[in-house]
């Protein structure tokens, strides 16, 4: 078992040695987590409790999202093209979200120089009932965050928005702004991303984790108050809610979180934050199992536009503009939710493989 594989394992072997298992969880468990099963056993904890199981497509997410942290903390390392607030917001802000499963891309999730009676704001976040859940306001990166939460609070309050952020890539603070408190107290979550183990910081970040705030409307902070995994609101054991279905099945509609998990025709799974994901995802396994190579490149997207090629360029000589270099091929991510499914199965029909061997887990 090569390390990438083994690392997810061994998580989730932990875990269950610790007495976590599918049909339930203790107290115990939790404070295993906290005394001797270290920071991405914490984190896998909490997205355990999230999702009411234990699986290596779980395990493969916490260490998703710690591998997306320590991409960040090597743009923090080196900030001398972050010099500006546009490029903090597109070097660190906009894919710490997509991270958390935000697509920056729909407009119906978030929406930037978010304008409203109250004033403006760089961002705000919308929920599935296409209201503001939170609004966040950026900073260039080493920029100083005091004096934001006055105005940004006092801007959520006039607006009915429960959370505001503040952040400068680096540094983030988040509020709950109808807290009844002084202001200094209605802050619920501080982590500095290039100060803080990978994930220490992924721990505090849910707190902006779309199925939280964006979905059920709730922050981790209150994960204490949810009921056990595995058990009704009346101490009844539920069987768990798992299944995995063919990807031709899966339809983006506007507002939609991606689904959680995808599994290959070898049986292989892998955790889904985003949308792009799927693709991003698709590829690398047809690309490192030698279903696409060199030889089947450019493979295209219509008209003058390539979803993988040799070289980081379309037809038209335009730069990919959001590239991932896979072995020595590229992959162009530019892509909303619709393309994401459909260049996905474009890829793999490209390869002479039946599509609903693709498999999602919702």
């Amino acid at each position: 078992m090569v390390e990438r594989e083994a690392a997810p394992y061994r998580m989730c072997c932990s875990l269950r040695s610790a007495g976590f298992s599918r049909s339930g969880c203790g107290d115990s468990v939790v404070i295993y987590a906290y005394l001797g099963g270290g920071p991405e056993i914490v984190l896998c904890v909490f997205l355990t409790l999230i999702y009411n199981s234990i699986s290596l497509p779980l395990v493969d997410l916490t260490i998703g999202m710690v591998e997306m942290v320590k991409a960040l903390q090597e743009k923090i390392k080196n900030p001398s093209k972050i010099s500006n607030e546009m490029t903090t917001r597109y070097s660190l802000i906009d894919p710490l979200l997509r991270g958390l499963g935000w697509d920056t891309e729909d407009p119906n999730m978030v929406v930037p120089e978010y304008s409203s009676g109250a004033g403006r704001a760089d961002y705000a976040l919308f929920n599935d009932m296409g209201k503001p859940a939170i609004i966040i306001e950026a900073k260039k990166l080493g920029d100083p965050l005091e004096g934001a939460a006055d105005q940004g609070i006092n801007y959520c309050v006039r607006e009915g928005i429960e959370y505001f952020a503040v952040t400068d890539g680096n540094k983030w603070r988040v509020y709950e702004t109808h807290k009844p408190a002084p202001i200094p107290d209605k802050l619920i979550q501080s982590f500095d991303v290039g100060d803080m183990e990978p994930a220490e910081v992924c721990i505090k970040m849910l707190t902006l984790w779309r199925r939280h705030i964006g979905v059920l409307g709730i922050a981790v902070s209150r994960l204490s108050n949810r009921p056990a995994p595995g058990r009704s609101t009346l101490g009844i054991e539920t069987p768990p809610q798992s299944s995995w279905r063919p990807i031709t099945d899966l339809v983006y509609a506007v507002g939609d979180s991606p689904p959680i998990g995808l599994r290959f025709p070898d049986g292989s799974t892998t955790s889904i934050v985003s949308w792009i994901d799927i693709l991003d995802k698709t590829a690398t396994w047809l690309i490192e199992n030698n279903h696409i190579t060199k030889n089947d490149c450019p493979i295209s997207a219509g008209k003058s536009q390539f979803i993988v090629a040799t070289k980081p360029m379309h037809s038209n000589k335009r730069r990919f503009s959001t590239q991932q270099r896979i072995r020595d091929l590229y992959l162009e991510r530019n892509f909303g939710p619709k393309f994401v499914l459909r260049h996905s199965a474009t890829l793999v029909k490209h390869a002479g493989l039946a599509i609903r061997k693709f498999e999602f887990e919702a």
